[in-house]
This record gives C-alpha cells, structure tokens and sequence, in this order.
C-alpha cells in the first residue's frame, strides 16, 4: 500500500513538472526577450561609425561567439552533470567562481533595466513611478514560467516597432523627416579607427549578451537536450540579427550623418510639425522595454539572492573534483556527486524542509538503478545509497545553499522557490526599489556601472564558457583534440581583453565628452 501511494504521488509530482515547463518556442522567445532590449535604438550609431563593411562581419561574428559560448556550455553540462553556470564554475574556481558569476551577472543587467526607465520615461518622478507600480506585479514573478503572456506580448511588439519603424522612415519619410531630405549616409561606408569607431565596439557586445539566463530557460525547456538548447539559441540570435539589420539601415537612410546616439531622439526634432508618427514610435518601444523588464530583472533577482545565500549558509562548498583527482573513475565520481544531498539551510520554512528531505531520499533511491549499471562495487557507496541525508552529511561535510540550490531540475529557480517568503519579497522589494529610485534621483550612476557591466558582459558572455571548457575537459580526461581546446581558450582570452579595452574606451569617451563640455 505504502509502495502504491508512493508511485502515484511520484506520478502525480511528475506530471505536475512536466506541466509547468515550456515548449521550445517559448522558450525561443524567452531568450529573445532577454537579448532585445535598449541596445536596439543604440545600434544605429554604433553602426554608422563603424561603417558598412566592418558593422554587418562583426554582428556575424558576436552571434557567432554567442552560439559557440552556449555550445560550449552545454558540453561542460553533458561532461560534469551540472546545468548551471554557477555549478559549472565550482569545477573550475570553487566557491569563488560562484560570487563572480553573481557579481558579473548584477553588474550586467542592473544597469540595463535602470537605463531602460530612462530612455523610455526619462526623469519625470511621475511616469516612472507609475510605470514601476504597473509592472510590480510581473517583478515578484519567481519562475520563468510565469512570464510566457510578456514573453509572448514583447515578441510581436517587437515585430510591430520594426514594421512602423520602416514604414514611417522609409515610406512616410518625406511626408514627416523634412530635415532629414538632405542626409548623408556616405561616411557608412568609410572605415575610420578613432574614438567613435573604437567606442562603438561595447555595444553589440550588449545588443547580443544573454549568456547568463540560458541556463535558467533551458532547464525549462520540456525537451531538455544539447539539440534543442543549440537550436533554440541559433534561432533566437537569427531572428534578432536581422532585426537589428533592418534597424540599423532604416536609420542609416533615413538619418544618415545626422544620426543620433539613440535614434528616438531623431523624432524628436520634427514633434511640433508632425507629433503623431514619433508619439507612436516610442509608445511600442517603450512596451518592447517594458516587455523586457520582468526578465531581465528576474535574472537581476537570483544572481542578488545567490549573493545573499553565499552569506547566509554554513560551510563549504563540495569539490565536485576531488574523486576524480584521487584517481577514481569520472562516471563514479558523476554518481557520488549526484547521490551526495546537501545540509539542510536554516531560511527554508518547516514545510520545505519536510519536503526537501523526502525529495532527497528519492533522488538517493533513484541512483540505484544507474549504479548498478556502472557495476561499481564500492562498499562506501552502497552506505551513502542505504544512508539518511544526516548521515550522508557526516561523512562528506556540510555544503553550501549554491550546491543545494542546483541540485534540483530547475537549477537558478530553487533558491527562490526554497527561500522563505519573507526573505525572497523583502529582498525583491528592496532591488526594485534601489532601482526605482537610482532612475529617478542619480544622473550619472550608470555610467559608473556601465563600466564594470562591459566587464560582466565579456566574462560571463565569453571568459567564462571558454576557460569552463578548457579546465573540465582537461580534468575530466574527456577525448578532446586541440583544435577544439584552443578555440575556447582564445574566447577566453577574447573575453579578458575586449572587457579590458572597452572599459578604457568608455572612460576615455566619457573624459573626452566632459572636456568638450567645460570648453563650450
């Protein structure tokens, strides 16, 4: 009897994971809407003054880097049994890598959803506090799942900016663009190596940065394998390349070398003669913005609560390595690793803590019938599959959240679905407020963390995955030629040096612009 509700309530379980996780299509879009966002209305400038012949091979190229950074993720998934940044990092760095990872992924997205306010709202007090109170509602969201109707609603305002976007600039032009009859384009053709050309590098690096919430859509995904995280990837960097080509040329025509930093501002100047067709502009780029809010802030909010965890659990965490360089086999090592639970944390409620320990017996028991089919004989083993998770923490040590917070399938979302109601709200609450109200009080902060966000932007979107690569393909011993190893270590060095480079150029253009101004 026991056996049979056991089995039904496994069942049932199951068919409840199974229910909330997202098709492949969906999960293209959630990737979308993390890669679309305020660098959309940037990138024309930046192409223009890198001219035709450099702009369209190095989109190429960052979408090539993209797809190759997530390739390479996904095999050091296949190769550790860890699917998550942070987990696979702990192979790499330890304990360090998972505070880099956190660090690297704030200062990546918080300055994006603060300069997003700004260029949709600017400073009016009022407007932002509106708009923040209206999607407050979609900022306490804590899983992915629950963001498919924005997912869905900032895919088609996108596909409905592009088309106005073309229609007034190309077809409507000379109805409304009157100061722009006389444009010209012809420097979009000329390469010039100085300050604007070199500046201009940083921002595709953010138009195709999303590195960093892969892992929490793919472990979403109803098909979760190695096929469906590449496609996923491929499709969605195709679908927002030839957005932004098609961005990039309407304002190159239409603005030529009149082009503004943001080309909204472009509408700007024609407003008194002809309101409408730029009120309307910046209305559906200012859902695409608000479409792209909940997810990035979603990403903003664990890697804040991953930070958080570091601080507030006890012990170590686990070297997933050290079997393997006692000289163990990596398929027992695998098993060890997933058979190991972890402590159980003092932020999770009563309820939870019932919960998490009858899941780890489970998953204990579950482990059977794979060791048994790696014929591994080893007696201490046995004991850890026959052990409760006190007994199984004696033996190896106490662990930190971070490896209790991956040791579920939903990987990124267990901290937050663990965590006490009260911890998660407060913290949440307290982000989205910083945010708020850096947006409507500091002028010039995001400058200051644009700085180190170019930072985060090239070691999570390429350091990371190359070294990753590197590092546990040769510990683990896995049959690996060079001509796959030297790739991802020079997309790793790529990483340390553009970071490098476009943190300078920021603050030589930033110096550069403060001097023009003091002389005028």
């Amino acid at each position: 009897m026991q056996t049979n509700t056991n089995a039904a309530t496994d069942t049932a379980t199951n068919s409840m994971v199974e229910n909330s996780r997202i098709s492949t299509p969906v999960g293209i879009l959630s990737i979308i809407s993390f890669i679309i966002g305020s660098a959309l209305v940037a990138l024309p400038y930046s192409a223009y003054h890198m001219s035709i012949y450099f702009a369209v091979p190095y989109h190429i190229f960052k979408c090539i880097c993209a797809i190759y950074s997530i390739h390479l993720f996904l095999k050091c998934a296949e190769v550790t049994g860890q699917d998550s940044m942070a987990r696979i990092g702990c192979e790499v760095l330890g304990k360090s890598s998972l505070y880099l990872a956190s660090l690297s992924s704030m200062l990546r997205i918080v300055p994006e959803i603060e300069n997003k306010y700004k260029d949709s709202l600017g400073n009016q007090w009022f407007s932002i506090a509106m708009i923040a109170l209206l999607l407050s509602p979609w900022m306490f969201k804590r899983r992915f799942q629950d963001l498919r109707i924005i997912g869905v609603l900032l895919f088609f305002s996108v596909i409905l900016f592009s088309i106005l976007f073309f229609f007034l600039l190309v077809v409507f032009k000379t109805s409304w663009l009157s100061e722009y009859s006389d444009t010209n384009w012809g420097e979009f053709f000329k390469i010039k190596f100085d300050s604007e050309f070199f500046g201009s590098l940083s921002t595709p690096l953010v138009g195709y940065g999303f590195q960093s919430a892969f892992f929490p859509v793919y472990n979403n995904l109803k098909e979760k394998n190695y096929s469906q995280g590449i496609i996923s990837t491929i499709l969605s960097l195709t679908f927002c390349f030839f957005i932004y080509m098609m961005v990039i040329f309407v304002s190159v025509t239409a603005f030529g070398d009149k082009i503004c930093k943001d080309i909204l501002n472009n509408l700007d100047r024609n407003h008194d003669s002809h309101p409408w067709q730029g009120i309307l502009l910046k209305s559906v780029y200012t859902i695409v913005l608000v479409g792209h809010f909940p997810f990035v802030f979603l990403m903003a909010n664990k890697s804040l609560l991953g930070i958080i965890a570091l601080f507030c659990i006890r012990g170590e965490t686990q070297n997933g390595t050290e079997n393997i360089e006692s000289g163990e086999n990596f398929q027992n090592s695998h098993i060890r690793n997933r058979l190991v639970p972890t402590e159980r944390v003092q932020l999770l409620s009563a309820e939870n803590e019932q919960q998490y320990e009858a899941d780890q017996l489970h998953k204990i028991a579950s482990q059977k019938q794979d060791y048994v089919e790696l014929n591994h004989t080893d007696e201490s083993v046995i004991e850890i599959e026959n052990s409760t998770p006190s007994d199984t923490n004696h033996e190896f040590g106490s662990s930190s959240l971070i490896q209790f917070q991956f040791e579920e399938d939903t990987n990124e979302e267990t901290v937050s679905s663990k965590l006490r109601r009260f911890i998660y709200y407060s913290m949440t609450f307290g982000l989205y407020l910083a945010i708020v109200l850096s947006a409507c009080l500091i002028r010039n902060v995001e400058f200051v963390i644009r700085l180190a966000g170019s930072i985060g932007y090239s070691f999570l979107n390429f350091t990371f995955p190359g070294l990753f690569y590197f590092v546990i393909m040769r510990r683990h011993g896995v049959n690996n030629s060079w001509w796959q190893l030297v790739p991802a270590l020079a997309l790793c060095i790529y990483g340390i040096v553009i970071g490098i480079l476009m943190t300078g150029f920021n603050l030589f253009l930033k110096s550069e612009d403060e001097v023009q101004e003091c002389l005028d």
